[in-house]
């Protein structure tokens, strides 16, 4: 009798298998690997497959009966399997409040709860300590303003090692910069939670990559945030608003808004349309190149024309997909007027084509990049 094992050929079968551990990571394998001999040996020899450590539904219901030893053993076998891959955490503060897992007791990472035996156990293996941890992502993802305590106290109970930091709605109050060796933060729809006053307490000099995206409106703290972040080199601000909302639903920021000065930020990326207040708010003496990425219709160039933060920019990319890329060319053209010292224009096919070929200076190399 022909099997699935008979059909599919072995990459298929481990594509397969990556898909099924990217919601849930590494523990969404375990029916894999007791189903036959062939699906176990692809997966331990798939070190991509042991990547992500989910602590979720599927953490909570296949680890909390066991030991801490347990625990500790399955993150040192993620480590293992993984080769020389960086392993990326993801914390879905959400699953952690259901009433199931309230049943079990769980308390908030602040004491010592079930749950914290476990991810304590994990979190003290070697490989995860240390200017050597293999610790490269961390996410933590929440819902409801008590997901966004709980995500704010995991983080300053466990200080993980790690370069990269993405908190999806957690509560910014959270002190990034007692997080060992992290260079690079993104705030995904976060809940701003603190005072003006207190932003001077979380002044952070590590990290060098700070990205910003909103799907609703952009209010103060989404400016007063950045002055944390001193040593910044790159600012990537992004608007992804609802399907049918429209622009000016995004523009909830005062016309006197405090200036912002960031003096190490040397590119600044845009996508989707940015508010002309946080443009007109921002203050970056040391910026050489503006990254524009924008999709459909909604746009930063018009804002930005008004603004002095191009003028001195040695690099513009501009890369757009859909087919309203005839309706910014305007506004490009003059972007590209008011730029003195352009030396790289990289631009998308779409807009080329549209773009008239005198609104690019002379003295800038004009590249066409397919993105």
């Amino acid at each position: 009798m022909t099997t699935i094992n008979d059909i599919l050929p072995l990459e298929i079968l481990s594509e397969v298998f990556y898909h099924l551990t990217a919601n849930h990571g590494a523990l969404a394998l375990h029916g894999v690997l007791l189903a036959c001999r062939l699906w176990y040996n692809v997966a331990l020899k798939e070190p991509r497959l042991w990547m992500m450590i989910s602590i979720d539904n599927i953490f909570l219901s296949r680890l909390f009966p066991m030991s801490s030893r347990a625990a500790r053993r399955f993150a040192q076998q993620c480590v293992n399997r993984s080769g020389r891959l960086p392993i990326h955490i993801f914390i879905n503060t959400t699953s952690l409040h259901t009433k199931g897992n309230r049943r079990r007791k769980i308390r908030s990472p602040g004491n010592t709860g079930p749950l914290c035996v476990k991810i304590d156990a994990m979190m003290g293996i070697h490989h995860f300590n240390g200017n050597s941890s293999r610790l490269d992502t961390l996410i933590i993802h929440g819902i409801t303003p008590k997901d966004c305590i709980m995500g704010t106290l995991m983080l300053n109970r466990w200080k993980f090692p790690v370069r990269r930091l993405e908190l999806h709605r957690s509560a910014a109050q959270c002190k990034t910069r007692s997080i060992p060796w992290v260079t690079s933060i993104a705030f995904i729809n976060p809940i701003w939670a603190f005072t003006s006053a207190e932003i001077t307490k979380q002044h952070d000099t590590e990290t060098k990559l700070l990205s910003l995206q909103k799907s609703w409106a952009w209010f103060l703290e989404d400016l007063l945030i950045l002055e944390a972040y001193q040593s910044l080199t790159s600012l990537r601000l992004i608007s992804k608003p609802p399907i049918g909302d429209v622009p000016s639903a995004f523009l909830h920021l005062a016309p006197d808004n405090p200036s912002v000065l960031l003096p190490s930020v040397n590119t600044l990326s845009l996508t989707g349309e940015i508010p002309h207040e946080m443009f007109g708010a921002l203050n970056l003496p040391a910026l050489v190149a503006i990254e524009i990425r924008n999709h459909g219709s909604r746009h930063s160039m018009g804002h930005l024309q008004n603004t002095t933060l191009h003028h001195n920019v040695a690099k513009l990319e501009v890369l757009i997909a859909g087919r309203e890329a005839h309706w910014w060319t305007s506004d490009l053209a003059a972007v590209l007027t008011s730029t003195l010292n352009l030396r790289t224009f990289v631009v998308s096919p779409q807009m080329l084509s549209h773009l008239p070929q005198t609104s690019v200076p002379d003295t800038a190399n004009l590249v066409v990049r397919q993105d």
